[in-house]
């Protein structure tokens, strides 16, 4: 399953790249807001998490402009712990699912297979 990661490189990026995966995800990596704006649609992918807390960048932004494009594939914010105000934003710009860092491994496993299965069943049957 493709996943499209958009955060700034630090050791736990490398961390949640490997961990993600070892639970059988294709990873790619992006740690600049423009160039995962043109990756996320230069390619196709099952879903974009997105770090909100970027530094020199505002990644809600790439966000909102990802969404007024019309684009659909779903999006999961991560966001600075207790930055309530960032999911908020994150949710009315099109987000999800929001999560609060730091987080357990199987904590975003799950919202992502959840926000996939909920899509599979909004989907009309053939």
């Amino acid at each position: 399953m493709r996943l499209l990661l958009v955060a700034d490189i630090h050791r736990s990026t490398n961390d949640l790249c490997a961990g993600l995966e070892s639970r059988g995800f294709d990873v790619m990596h992006c740690d600049d807001v423009r160039i995962g704006l043109s990756r996320a649609f230069l390619q196709d992918w099952r879903v974009i998490v997105l770090d909100a807390t970027m530094m020199w960048q505002d990644a809600l932004v790439w966000l909102d402009e990802f969404r007024s494009r019309g684009a659909t594939t779903p999006v999961i914010v991560l966001t600075a712990p207790y930055d309530v105000a960032a999911a908020i934003k994150g949710l009315r710009l099109g987000a999800d699912d929001c999560l609060a860092k730091p987080f357990e491994l199987d904590d975003l496993v799950a919202r992502i297979e959840t926000v996939l299965q909920r899509i599979a069943f909004a989907e009309p049957k053939a």
